[in-house]
């Protein structure tokens, strides 16, 4: 009897550890995939200019006065708020439960518009939801540097 309760305590203590390495090891990877990579580069427009600019590493970040910039000129309804909510959803919501991040920069507008359109259907998005994080990746196609 003693060495069940043992084994009992010792299957228990092994599902739990597994449980918990599993719950971190998910959210170090989420950490990971949304983190605001930049990197310092040089800008070479100007051989006397000694200022530097950050440049995005990743086409997944959390968009600026440069993205909404960049989106006003096609949607003037568009707010840093919904961007933000955008991208909330498209690095913390929604997204990320069925496949994870994807990169932005790869697929096309028109793609994009594809891609929002079915998988908004799938995970049963709002008009509203659908709208912030289409116009938060098309914010970031638009400052896409070519």
């Amino acid at each position: 009897m003693a060495l069940n309760i043992t084994n009992m305590k010792i299957n228990t203590l092994i599902y739990y550890s597994f449980f918990a390495i599993s719950i971190l090891s998910c959210h170090v990877k989420k950490a990971a995939n949304t983190s605001n990579q930049k990197e310092p580069v040089s800008n070479n427009s100007s051989p006397s200019s000694s200022l530097l600019f950050i440049k995005p590493t990743s086409s997944v970040y959390e968009p600026g006065a440069k993205e909404l910039a960049a989106i006003q000129t096609k949607y003037k309804d568009a707010s840093l708020y919904q961007l933000q909510l955008g991208h909330a959803i498209y690095t913390q919501g929604a997204c990320l439960k069925c496949h994870g991040i994807i990169e932005i920069y790869p697929y096309s507008e028109d793609r994009w518009k594809g891609i929002m359109d079915t998988m908004a259907m799938r995970s049963q998005l709002s008009s509203e939801y659908k709208d912030a994080v289409y116009k938060y990746v098309l914010s970031i196609k638009a400052t896409q540097v070519k």
